[in-house]
């Protein structure tokens, strides 16, 4: 199939497919019976958006419907036509992609829960019936364990419901369920203390008994004097004595900068109110020597019209050497 009858294809199937009747009337015709049931094709509505890859365009158009369900809930309609003589075996794989891609585009949109996307090949190649599975699952190598591990709930692993007898069990995995599971909830040094007797099992590595040990002490007892207590444990893990010695001196520099960055800032916020306090104050002297000058002028302006200084004094609450003040 050449370049230009590729291109033919996609305008002829959207011009269409765009079209609502006509939409209608092809989902109405292809849409599986017991989804085209559950929905009301007279709201179907045409979404902009395409999914295709980029470097996929010339082989394949994709149009992306929504239509109303039950109780107003949205189920995205997704139909690709597939217009190349050279049948695509992961095709199948190829239009989950685009399925996931829609889902996604429907949360970006401030929606809190996945819509039901049902994904249509419309296909007219040279080999026919279409050859290939339209099950993504047969993409696979291994179909069938696809299958039972796909058509579950993902695997969880949730420490915080784990017993430290389940922990044990688990060897060099016990060491980081644990200290992930208690650092927020168990006093820092009993979970230090249990650490301990896992430590002493020798399953694990130096690189990570140290992290460990950095981060339980870091983490867990930020706000403890550990000194104490490292000397409690030096008996019983010798060699990392001296790694819980230093990072209890970056704690305690720690402690040291953080009171001096907290007296800085305690400066800081006394000096602003203290600012404030001489400036609302300056201020208001400012406003009480305007005020006198006025008085002032308005004193000296009667005088200099003929009124007695003696009344004007009296009358305005005014003393002599106030009066007698150089004029500004």
């Amino acid at each position: 199939m050449t370049s230009n009858s590729k291109r033919g294809h996609d305008p002829l199937f959207k011009l269409f497919l765009r079209e609502p009747e006509t939409a209608r009337d092809f989902l109405e015709a292809h849409l599986p019976e017991d989804i085209r049931s559950l929905v009301h094709l007279d709201t179907l509505r045409l979404e902009s958006g395409s999914y295709v890859d980029e470097e996929l365009k010339e082989l394949h158009s994709d149009i992306l419907y929504s239509v109303k369900m039950a109780e107003d809930a949205h189920c995205l309609l997704y139909c690709i036509v597939e217009h190349q003589s050279t049948e695509d075996e992961m095709m199948a794989w190829r239009m989950t992609k685009y399925t996931i891609r829609a889902m996604d585009d429907h949360l970006k949109k401030g929606y809190k829960t996945l819509p039901v996307v049902v994904p249509l090949l419309f296909y007219h190649g040279d080999v026919r019936p279409y050859p290939y599975s339209m099950d993504w699952l047969d993409c696979f190598e291994q179909p069938e364990l696809a299958r039972r591990v796909l058509s579950k709930p993902w695997p969880l692993i949730d420490v915080s419901v784990l017993d430290d007898d389940d922990i044990k069990m688990h060897r060099r995995m016990a060491l980081l369920e644990m200290v992930q599971r208690d650092i927020r909830m168990r006093d820092g040094r009993e979970l230090l203390g249990r650490l301990v007797q896992l430590i002493q099992l020798g399953l694990n590595s130096r690189e990570q008994v140290e992290a460990v040990l950095r981060y339980t002490i870091m983490n867990g007892m930020a706000g403890e004097d550990i000194r104490p207590y490292i000397n409690q444990l030096s008996g019983d893990i010798p060699e990392y004595e001296e790694l819980m010695g230093t990072i209890a001196q970056q704690l305690e520099e720690n402690g040291v900068r953080k009171g001096i960055l907290q007296g800085i800032e305690q400066g800081i916020e006394q000096g602003i109110e203290q600012g404030i306090e001489q400036g609302i104050e300056q201020e208001r002297q400012a406003s009480l020597e305007r005020e006198r000058q006025t008085l002032l002028n308005a004193a000296r302006a009667l005088i200099d019209n003929g009124v007695s200084p003696e009344v004007v004094m009296k009358t305005m609450g005014l003393s002599r050497e106030e009066l007698e003040q150089p004029r500004h």
